[in-house]
């Protein structure tokens, strides 16, 4: 395992100042009224943050034991201009990627935009669109944790099958799917991508994916995928598709880990 000196915080506000790019304890704070202490320092190096920049990314860190459910109630439901953040939650209120399904805890760097190569693609398009985006962009000029290789070859193998499966049977195409490696590693779940919108919009009283949705890494109770976006002044829209579907508003926002080592 090789260890590299991650970023100072000083130097992640310095670079990730258009308005608020980065987003750690004083930002948490002042956005939900919510202290967050022992903080772990930035994974990413500066090499790191600063190609992540040039790719229009921000620096986010993910409270412990937050849900969809706790991100409505610290909000009230409320953006900066007192709109509401979440349009009508009646048909997840029970859903558990609502109640039950948390934050990863830690430093994450986000695409504040879905992938445009994303978009007019099926689930399983998206997910080779992630592949090729890992090692065209993210790892291009720097070398690939194993994780990740690994992650990409799972893909890789199986993409044929599920290929077959999913004229089949897309609910076990959608299981399996969201399932994979580099979903779970890269994609954003529901929990994630409100926290994202959420403390954006607090923080720069401007609304990310107005306009598009990211299709998520979890599955509503009925096996479909579950995808989160289109943020006007009627709040975030959650839905759920069939993962053959493939529409030019969905796409994925990716979202990276600090914490894959070499």
């Amino acid at each position: 395992m090789t260890t590299v000196e991650g970023a100072s915080i000083d130097f992640a506000r310095r670079l990730f100042t258009r308005g608020t790019d980065i987003f750690g304890a004083e930002e948490i704070k002042k956005a939900f009224d919510l202290t967050v202490t022992d903080i772990p320092p930035i994974p990413f190096t500066e090499e790191e943050l600063a190609v992540a920049r040039k790719r229009d990314e921000m620096l986010i860190f993910q409270s412990t034991g937050i849900t969809m459910k706790k991100i409505h109630e610290l909000t009230g439901n409320k953006t900066s201009d007192g709109k509401p953040l979440c349009y009508d939650i009646g048909w997840y209120e029970n859903e558990p990627f609502y109640t039950d399904d948390p934050l990863r805890p830690g430093w994450r760097l986000i695409s504040r935009e879905v992938i445009p190569d994303s978009l007019n693609e099926n689930y399983l398009g998206q997910t080779e669109a992630l592949s090729n985006h890992l090692t065209r962009s993210v790892f291009a000029e720097m070398e690939m944790p194993k994780a990740v290789a690994e992650a990409i070859k799972e893909f890789c193998d199986q993409k044929e099958e599920l290929e077959k499966l999913l004229s089949k049977d897309w609910k076990e195409t959608a299981k399996r799917s969201v399932s994979l490696k580099i979903n779970q590693l890269f994609r954003q779940s529901p929990a994630e991508a409100l926290w994202s919108l959420a403390l954006y919009e607090r923080a720069n009283r401007e609304r990310l994916l107005q306009g598009r949705y990211n299709w998520t890494n979890q599955l509503s109770s009925r096996g479909y995928v579950v995808y989160v976006g289109y943020f006007g002044e009627d709040g975030v829209d959650v839905s759920n598709a069939d993962p053959r579907d493939s529409r030019g508003y969905l796409g994925f926002c990716f979202s990276r880990s600090g914490e894959l080592v070499l």
